[in-house]
């Protein structure tokens, strides 16, 4: 009928299995997104909005890249100088 998940006993939650490796684009892009964090706060940004900010911008890249069937590509993300 449905798919079967593993529960773990002592918390009664799904088991989403062990945690995935990061790429090495996205370990640039994690701290990429901590020095937009910072410059957020830096203009006077609440902690917690300048959280919500980047999971917007984040589910909205994660939309479009859904919509369109594109895969990710972390060159388009680097910055233009």
């Amino acid at each position: 009928m449905g798919s079967e998940r593993a529960v773990s006993e002592e918390t009664g939650t799904a088991d989403a299995g062990p945690e995935p490796e990061l790429q090495p684009h996205a370990e640039a892009r994690v701290q990429g997104c901590g020095d937009h964090y910072q410059s957020l706060l830096d203009g006077g940004t609440k902690p917690n909005l300048a959280k919500q900010t980047i999971a917007r911008q984040i589910g909205s890249i994660m939309l479009a890249l859904w919509r369109s069937g594109e895969t990710y590509d972390p060159k388009r993300l680097e910055a233009t100088d």
